[in-house]
């Protein structure tokens, strides 16, 4: 089904950064030429050995925090709560009914950081499991959902430098296929030990304020803030007569797949990011006059950004007006592509240049058209805000003058099927060679007990055991699939990050200083390492993420995934989860489960925690594309969605398609007795069900072991159409699948 795809209206900005609070105050500060950056006051800088950062002075936790919940709100979430209600406040825009999405790669690391570093403390103590709350990266998108009230879907991204980037896609992807008519979307970071000590162990920080593209530029300066935007489609705009700032017109999300902290440095595949967003919204390089860079100052960075624009935009190049705000706001990591979309629409709408602080002479492999000393007037209707992650993990948008017209591309609703199905931990005994031999080089998964040795030593020799488990479970879904050669993309959920691994690198950090910091260490540290790792080993260049949503995580990560296909940017999408029980994981769930009081098991007077790997996948496409390569599908999807309460509404709505009596229920999480007084919904009541039992707490793969049991459902005859139901505190993850063969004999409905 093809139509005109709804325009995506920018009704609301927040940002609160080291310029100030407010975002018409941060951008004229920016324009006048002011510096956010100084010494820092608020962290132990002798650890850190930093002089320098982009640090919000003066703020307090407990002044921002709704009450009595200053003791469980993190830095970061007290500077995403004063962003988002800004935007929120300018656009005017209700609460109800909001969309969410967040990006951040720390999350409420700065404030768990003390407990992480010895969990020899007790993990018990309301004090530790307070500040342990914070830690989890959804937590900050639960606190907003909390306080702003009904907001019927949220989700957390880690892309790294491009995480509320990517937050900023999933928003706009949530606008323009009208799932919600109002979004939310922006991201937080503060500044903690572990990203001061992280960067400095890698080389990467200055310790004076950083020069983007000058011939003397040292490296980054690391900064904190965060910021919002509201996004909602035009019509829902103009009819509760919203003032539009700008229009989203494209997003573009892509892989270098090439290397976890060093991007690929000709450019090419940045410019092929940027070429798409400019074709999604149907513009050329000649109509964009203004292009807010990345610009780290960091030598590699700069250098492979200006090769990218001048590959993107050729001769159009040398017009282009370029700023890098990150010389007076720092580089604020995990907020970076949200503050830099609000300094971009607002450069749009004032039409004002930024100057790039810090860069006095262009280096000879950055020459652009650089604003340098002093702000410059625009005569421009489209502009450019980019962003690089880890891992290669790149994001585009392009953003529009409110008077501009829109091409309105065409919105291409899918119809999508699953293609393979892996349980990672489960298949490590399983594997089998691929046929052909350069897919064997890229995917090889050898039979063994190990992720670590089913892999190339050579390409995961920085593995830990979790991004081993991603690489091994994504190579073999692959295979499975058969997908060597197609654009694909990569949605893996976690819930906790490596918690082994980052608890010993700060204790080394305590015991050592600095130097406890290992180079190679911090980079796996971020949730984004383990998409960034199986996207570079398994060779990857479609978008690639870390999405984190407690126990929905593969419902989340699969919902996601169909949005990348649907709007064009992959051909093949594998999402799933990994999560490696270990002991800090145990440990630090344990109170936090407790704190938010999910459902535990008692045993000896004491909770039980699921020790054991998860590693799940599922590989989505295109219905039509799998036919094209004669690839059978294992099911299609005719919905896939997180729902919130009451959940039960759902089934109201959406009734079963097939009336052959073989109706399969998997619950998870959920009431089977619920179904039974629910009226209206009576006769899925008498449906072949299964009923999981939680017998103990799984972060991540609840709602990937739902899925697997419907799909052995499907395959096994015993039903031919299957809804699935996996409850995580109020909200609910719905997926409703038909068997490829009740598909083929009744026919598949549209969307």
């Amino acid at each position: 089904m093809t139509a005109g795809r709804p325009r995506v209206a920018v009704t609301g900005l927040g940002a609160v950064t080291a310029l100030g609070q407010g975002a018409n105050l941060t951008f004229a500060r920016l324009a006048e030429g002011k510096c956010g950056i100084g010494a820092i006051t608020e962290l132990d800088v002798e650890a850190a050995q930093l002089a320098v950062a982009a640090e919000i002075k003066g703020l307090r936790v407990s002044d921002v925090a709704p009450a009595g919940l200053a003791g469980i709100y993190s830095r970061a979430d007290a500077l995403a709560l004063l962003a988002a209600t800004e935007a929120i406040e300018q656009a005017r825009a209700s609460t109800n009914d909001l969309f969410l999405a967040v990006g951040t790669s720390g999350g409420g690391v700065r404030e768990a950081t003390p407990w992480l570093m010895d969990r020899a403390q007790d993990p018990l103590n309301p004090a530790f499991a307070q500040k342990l709350n914070a830690y989890p990266l959804h937590a900050t998108a639960a606190r907003l959902a909390s306080y702003f009230g009904n907001i019927r879907r949220h989700a957390t991204f880690c892309s790294a430098c491009s995480s509320s980037a990517t937050a900023i896609a999933q928003a706009a992807i949530w606008v323009s296929t009208g799932q919600c008519g109002c979004a939310i979307a922006g991201g937080t970071e503060s500044l903690s030990l572990l990203t001061l000590t992280g960067f400095a162990a890698l080389g990467a920080t200055s310790q004076l304020p950083c020069r983007p593209f000058d011939v003397a530029r040292s490296g980054m300066t690391l900064g904190e803030g965060a910021a919002f935007l509201v996004l909602e489609s035009e019509a829902h705009a103009l009819r509760r007569g919203a003032e539009v700032l700008a229009w989203l017109d494209a997003w573009s999300l892509g892989a270098e797949a090439h290397h976890i902290t060093q991007p690929e440095p000709s450019g090419v595949v940045a410019a092929r990011i940027i070429g798409q967003a400019l074709q999604q919204a149907g513009v050329s390089a000649a109509e964009v006059g203004y292009y807010n860079a990345h610009g780290t100052g960091t030598v590699p960075n700069d250098s492979m950004e200006a090769n990218a624009l001048r590959a993107a935009f050729g001769e159009q190049a040398e017009r282009v007006l370029v700023s890098s705000a990150k010389g007076q706001l720092g580089h604020t990591l995990g907020a970076a592509g949200a503050v830099e979309a609000v300094v971009t629409v607002l450069a749009l709408q004032n039409q004002v240049a930024p100057p790039t602080v810090g860069l006095v002479t262009p280096a000879s492999d950055t020459q652009l058209n650089h604003v340098i000393g002093s702000s410059r007037s625009l005569d421009c209707r489209h502009a450019l805000s980019s962003s690089f992650g880890f891992g290669g993990l790149d994001v585009v948008l392009l953003l529009s003058h409110v008077d501009t017209r829109s091409a309105q591309p065409a919105l291409c609703t899918k119809r999508l099927v699953i293609t393979a199905a892996i349980d990672g931990v489960a298949g490590l005994r399983e594997s089998s060679a691929p046929a052909d031999s350069q897919a064997k080089s890229k995917c090889e998964a050898r039979v063994t007990s190990d992720p670590l040795s089913a892999l190339d030593p050579e390409r995961s020799r920085r593995f830990d055991r979790l991004s081993a488990l991603a690489s091994a479970g994504v190579a073999r879904a692959l295979l499975a699939s058969n997908a060597a050669g197609l654009r694909t993309g990569l949605v893996l959920g976690n819930a906790l990050g490596n918690t082994n691994r980052l608890c010993a690198s700060l204790a080394r950090v305590r015991a050592r200083g600095p130097r406890g910091m290992a180079p190679a260490e911090f980079p796996q540290l971020v949730h984004s390492s383990m998409a960034g790792n199986a996207s570079i080993y398994c060779s990857l260049t479609g978008p690639a993420t870390t999405l984190s949503d407690d126990g929905l995580c593969c419902g989340a990560a699969l919902e996601f995934a169909g949005c990348l296909i649907d709007q064009g940017l992959a051909d093949v999408m594998v999402a799933g989860v990994v999560d490696a029980m270990d002991d800090g994981a145990e440990s630090i769930f344990d109170p936090y489960a407790r704190l938010e009081r999910q459902p535990v098991t008692p045993r000896n007077g004491r909770r039980t925690i699921l020790r054991q790997d998860v590693s799940q996948w599922f590989v989505l496409e295109a219905e039509d594309q799998a036919q094209s390569r004669n690839h059978p599908a294992i099911a299609r999807v005719v919905d896939a969605r997180i729902v919130s309460e009451p959940w039960y509404q759902y089934l109201v709505e959406h009734r079963p398609i097939l009336s052959t009596g073989d109706l399969g229920l998997v619950l998870d999480g959920v009431d089977a007795a619920v179904l039974d007084r629910v009226p209206a919904i009576d006769d899925w009541c008498r449906s072949n069900r299964v009923q999981l039992v939680r017998a103990a707490i799984q972060p991540s793969g609840n709602s990937s072991a739902a899925l697997f049991k419907a799909l052995e459902m499907l395959k096994s005859g015993a039903s031919s159409e299957v809804l699935v139901m996996s409850k995580w505190g109020q909200r609910i993850w719905v997926a409703h699948l038909l068997g490829a063969e009740s598909a083929r004999r009744f026919g598949y409905p549209g969307a």
